[in-house]
């Protein structure tokens, strides 16, 4: 929560200093003598304006910050504390030069009231930098107000229903102490620090996220897009065959350009590819003005002459001379293939392949189990995906044979709508904006969320879940526990015992012991 941070502890002190004066030098129970007596003319009227002076000022400042807080997070509830003071500082002055007999009115004198305001101010400084700690999402802020509303009703149902059965001093003193025994952010505070030790436990476990307000959104994602290359298959690439289709150029020479282009560009592809040829006693050639032309392939000169490796969607696209019946054939063996080009003749063929990712059946299973319609679109050939096809009983559908632009303009057509979800490794284009996009491994950065495996998925549902349970079962039992103490300040107590109520200044002790749990479990630089 970042916002107007005030110097509550310093006001507390100042507060402290007056409650001492006061409590020698003015009655602390209502009929009893003071135990000083102070030869200085008026001097209750300048405690009482010295007092009305530093409510006033602290009133003014706590206002201020409740501004800042609703502004900023759309959420305060300083505005309970600062009715509840001015009326405590009303009713003690009323009575001052009113008196009224009951037990709600005993301790409504100056050195209580002043004493009460130090414990108030006293946990407000308290826990001011841990509040900033923990975040709160939209539930939380919602069940925040809810109790607000909750709080100001028994207020008024206490001032009226005493301030007419005994007297409207006693009404007023019981609704100081509703407004002032509780914080109804509490229990939002409570689930907010559960939340982030969920986070936090997730963050260490190696998913790691830009906002965890996006997970919040992973419940109701329906669609998942993931990508083949690398997440459903291994990252390990088994060369299969570098062959010639012209007969200018033996098998050999193919081999020695394709190692050529590749061997600048570090990938798993290129590694494979000088791993076959070195078996083979090939070694590259000599390029120069290499070029990566993303998801499509590389560009470079050898010996004067523009060569070029390219996937096969690319060469059918640009109308490239192909054999299309030996294509066939190699998807239906679960090839992956590209082509080496000279200028515009197709001059070369390298077929490759990936084996399965060994976790791709428990994260179908992940899939299916959270009703998941789950798509694929690849720049790869038909023919590789064929193993994923069979595998997938989650996969809905796949698109193969993309050219770069087109499988942009599918995933747009996927992705571009509420409750979807992106997996991939690669680059994400610019008007690809899916509700939550999942980066496995290191691309692309600027992804919601990371994780450093495929199996790793399953954590962000499994945390959801939790962050659920916690938004729901800790708000509620805490809101309950809130409501109870509100219960019985607002005199409900009464009923049961006459000598079961709630004062202010009990409030205030009682709001400040409720406050030390949160400040020994939260840590402000967390």
């Amino acid at each position: 929560m970042l916002t107007l941070q005030l110097r509550y502890l310093r006001y507390a002190i100042a507060s402290a200093v007056l409650t001492i004066i006061t409590a020698l030098t003015m009655p602390l129970l209502q009929g009893k003598a003071a135990l000083l007596h102070i030869p200085v003319p008026h001097f209750e009227l300048i405690a009482f304006s010295v007092t009305a002076i530093f409510i006033v000022l602290v009133n003014v400042r706590m206002l201020m910050q409740a501004y800042r807080q609703q502004k900023e997070t759309q959420l305060t509830t300083l505005w309970v504390l600062v009715v509840g003071q001015a009326l405590w500082f009303a009713t003690v002055a009323w009575l001052h030069e009113i008196p009224a007999a009951g037990d709600f009115l005993r301790t409504m004198t100056l050195p209580f009231a002043l004493a009460g305001v130090t414990l108030l101010l006293l946990s407000l400084g308290l826990l001011q930098r841990r509040e900033r700690a923990i975040p709160l999402d939209a539930m939380m802020q919602q069940n925040a107000r809810r109790l607000t509303w909750i709080t100001v009703v028994l207020a008024i149902y206490a001032l009226l229903f005493f301030g007419m059965t005994l007297n409207w001093q006693s009404g007023l003193a019981v609704a100081t102490s509703v407004l002032l025994i509780v914080d109804p952010r509490w229990p939002a505070f409570w689930a907010g620090w559960r939340r982030f030790k969920i986070l936090r436990a997730l963050a260490a476990d190696g998913v790691t996220f830009q906002n965890p307000q996006v997970l919040d959104y992973v419940h109701d994602v329906k669609d998942v897009v993931v990508e083949k290359t690398g997440i459903l298959t291994s990252d390990t690439i088994v060369v299969r065959s570098v062959l010639s289709v012209d007969e200018r150029y033996s098998d050999f020479d193919i081999l020695g350009i394709t190692t050529g282009l590749l061997e600048p560009f570090d990938s798993e592809l290129t590694r494979s590819v000088l791993a076959f040829a070195e078996e083979r006693g090939v070694y590259p050639s000599s390029a120069s003005e290499l070029e990566l032309m993303p998801l499509v392939g590389v560009k470079g000169v050898i010996l004067n002459e523009r060569f070029s490796i390219v996937s096969a969607a690319y060469a059918v696209d640009q109308k490239f001379a192909i054999d299309a019946a030996t294509l066939q054939s190699y998807q239906e063996l679960g090839n992956s293939v590209s082509y080496i080009v000279d200028g515009l003749q197709v001059i070369g063929v390298i077929t490759f392949g990936s084996s399965l990712n060994n976790a791709l059946l428990a994260v179908d299973r992940l899939f299916t189990e959270q009703g998941l319609q789950v798509r694929m679109a690849t720049a790869d050939t038909t023919g590789s995906t064929m193993q994923v096809k069979k595998l997938m009983g989650s996969l809905t559908e796949t698109v193969a044979d993309l050219t770069p632009a087109g499988k942009q303009a599918q995933l747009v057509a996927w992705l571009n709508q509420d409750n979807t979800m992106l997996i991939t490794n690669q680059t994400l284009p610019a008007d690809v904006q899916p509700t939550i996009t999942v980066a496995v491994g290191d691309q692309p950065i600027n992804a919601d969320i990371h994780v450093a495996t495929v199996t790793d998925l399953r954590k962000l549902w499994d945390t959801t879940e939790a962050l659920f349970s916690t938004d729901t079962k800790v708000l509620r039992w805490t809101s309950v526990v809130m409501v109870l103490f509100l219960l019985l300040a607002a005199g409900l107590g009464i009923f049961i015992s006459p000598y079961f109520f709630v004062a202010p200044v009990v409030a205030t002790i009682l709001r400040l012991a409720l406050s030390l749990p949160l400040l020994t479990v939260v840590d402000p630089e967390s």
